[in-house]
């Protein structure tokens, strides 16, 4: 799990009641309803992003919601016999949609997508195709690349010396997923089922290449596996890699014609193993490495040879993480309180090679490693688990810092000093009666640590911690704090090498966030029937507003 600058988390929790509905539509009396799989009433649960948003004993679901395990309640087990563990949660990060200068915004009614400068503020309206829904942009470069569901096109829009041009290429029907290279030269775009913004069913087994490089830009069509789900590119973006349901099909990015890319299993008995939990990829592209939470193993795939190799494991490994060399795999098993070390590929197969840390008296699922990737931090976010520990990954050393909430999720800083970490909340609003403990759990918050001296401050909230970014230099991070409900609607900012935390309200709901690096600003869209976004000046806190690019006007705040 890399750094990433943006957070895609949505604000604000819901309270629902947990009832027990007994006797009643399939209940034999426990609380299990048989007829929709789950205890109590599943139509009123509580909004979450990780099981420790839950009720204890419950997960949260793909659609956010807290659910009892799918399994009959005669001892509460699983299908290997032993007690339910909730899975631990990854969430989705993904790139803003800002470049070197400008912001680019989808205006989906108005077939048209709005770029704001962020120095002058300016405002250009730039016409694409119908109905323009998902976009994002390249690492370092005003250019922008949005799909047009309507119309089945996606829409290169690059701007040079202030100077804009726009080409539209044609895909297949209602792709909604755009991936984009590390270097900015090509793109693949598919169908997500489960992308909340699905409004048409799409190929399962088809994706796009999108070729940005100026003068050669092209589309080309390729069929995959069953159901991409996620999209790895090779550094120098030699090539890009499908995980399917199928397993890993591999793409050639020079292509100009259509081509069928064949799958690398993932298994020799895919009925039997089922779909992988998840796959990582080697920067060099030479290996595929899977983890199933039914299997004690990590399996190796040579992506050249098809070669499948497992490497036995103490426990199910609940989280792989590469070094950003590569040169290292690490497994967190949590089952054994264990983090296991696999140098690559002398250690595929080789148990006996294998170097396991010995976590115990911790609760350890997850793992973040830092950027130089010489440490890794190690936590839970399965349950409501109030600690976290640095591995030191060339000596060994453990060290643990307490925290005083559970772990939602863990973000590193650039620089590798320091985390901040976003904490849950449970069920409930708290009382007077309730002991300090508990009414700490059932306020939202966030910490910061420094990761030198385990130093940790903890910051209580008056809303869900939303979307954030690092400031260009990293020395800072801008975090959603609003609440639509109550009004509140600032941003925080958090600075990162002496931990004080101010704030700034914005005029409007606050939605997304990120860093502009061109300009040193960092930019805050809000919901306004009229289109409005602020830009924080990083040197000076200064604050400007625009407001109504969906009319295209320009009205500054």
């Amino acid at each position: 799990m890399g750094r990433q600058f943006v957070i895609l988390v949505a604000t604000g929790l819901v309270v629902g009641n947990l009832t027990a509905c007994g006797n009643a539509m399939g209940d034999d009396g426990s609380g299990y309803n048989y007829n929709s799989n789950s205890y109590g009433d599943a139509s009123s649960s509580w909004e979450c992003y990780s099981a420790n948003d839950c009720t204890p004993g419950q997960y949260c679901n793909e659609f956010h919601r807290c659910v009892w395990p799918p399994v009959v309640p005669d001892g509460g087990v699983d299908d290997d016999g032993g007690a339910y563990v909730p899975p631990e949660t990854e969430y989705e990060y993904g790139p803003p949609a800002s470049g070197e200068r400008y912001v680019y915004v989808a205006l989906s009614d108005q077939d048209s997508v709005a770029r704001i400068d962020s120095e002058t503020l300016d405002i250009l309206t730039v016409n694409v195709g119908d109905r323009p829904g998902f976009l994002i942009t390249a690492p370092g470069q005003d250019v922008a690349l949005v799909l047009n569901e309507g119309s089945s096109t996606v829409s290169i829009l690059r701007t040079e010396a202030g100077v804009n041009t726009t080409l539209t290429l044609p895909t297949p029907p209602h792709f909604n997923r755009l991936a984009m290279g590390p270097l900015g030269l090509h793109a693949v775009a598919y169908f997500d089922l489960d992308a909340p913004e699905t409004q048409g069913i799409g190929s399962f087994q088809d994706v796009t290449i999108i070729t940005l490089i100026p003068g050669s830009e092209g589309a080309v069509n390729v069929s995959v596996g069953f159901r991409p789900r996620e999209v790895h590119f090779a550094p120098d973006e030699s090539a890009a890699y499908v995980i399917t349901e199928d397993g890993v099909s591999i793409l050639d990015l020079g292509g100009t014609t259509g081509f069928f890319a064949p799958t690398v299993p993932m298994s020799t008995d895919p009925v039997g193993d089922g779909d992988p939990d998840e796959v990582v990829i080697t920067p060099d592209g030479q290996y595929a490495l899977a983890r199933w939470s039914t299997m004690s193993l990590v399996r190796a795939v040579d992506l050249v040879t098809g070669d499948l190799v497992d490497t036995p494991l103490s426990g199910p490994p609940t989280d792989l993480d590469l070094t950003p060399d590569g040169d290292t795999l690490l497994a967190v098993i949590r089952s054994q309180s264990e983090l296991a070390l696999m140098e690559l590929p002398g250690d595929i197969g080789d148990a006996s090679a294998v170097q396991t840390l010995d976590c115990t008296g911790l609760v350890v699922g997850s793992a973040q490693i830092t950027d130089d990737g010489d440490q890794a931090l190690l936590y839970t976010n399965a349950s409501n688990v109030k600690s976290i520990t640095l591995v030191d990954l060339i000596t060994h050393e453990k060290r643990t810092a307490l925290l005083r909430k559970g772990i939602r999720w863990v973000a590193l800083a650039p620089d590798g000093t320091s985390a901040l970490v976003l904490h849950n909340k449970i069920p409930g609003d708290p009382l007077p009666t309730d002991d300090f403990q508990t009414q700490l759990d059932k306020r939202y918050g966030f910490s910061l640590v420094d990761l030198e001296s385990l130093f940790v401050k903890l910051q209580i909230i008056d809303a869900d911690p939303g979307a954030f970014a690092f400031s260009p230099d990293g020395l800072l991070v801008y975090l959603i704090v609003a609440d639509l409900d109550s009004g509140l609607r600032e941003v925080a900012r958090l600075n990162l090498e002496n931990f004080i935390v101010d704030t700034t309200t914005v005029g409007s709901h606050p939605v997304e966030i990120g860093a502009v690096v061109g300009t040193d600003k960092i930019y805050v869209s809000q919901e306004h029937n009229l289109g409005r976004i602020s830009f924080i000046d990083v040197s000076t806190h200064q604050l400007h507003t625009v407001t109504g690019f969906q009319l295209n006007s320009q009205i500054i705040e």
